[in-house]
């Protein structure tokens, strides 16, 4: 008889009280709102997606330019 014993590990993460199914999830503010990842991730195999920046009221947030190129040698 072939017994195949399978292991299932718990990977649950409690980060500060809020608990996780896994600790794996996405860098912040690399992963938009998620649905454009839908067809590359499943995302309920996700513990969390990490925002940028979230808040209950609208921020103006820093004025342009933000990004300065910079020569080769720098």
């Amino acid at each position: 008889m072939n017994t195949k014993m399978e292991i299932k590990p718990d990977l649950k993460t409690d980060i500060g009280g809020i608990v996780l199914k896994n600790p794996v999830m996405t860098a912040s503010g690399t992963f938009g709102y998620a649905m454009e990842f839908k067809e590359f991730v499943n995302l309920n195999r996700l513990g969390g997606i990490i925002v940028k920046g979230l808040s209950l009221e609208p921020s103006m947030g820093n004025k342009p330019p933000r990004i300065v190129k910079l020569p080769a040698e720098c």
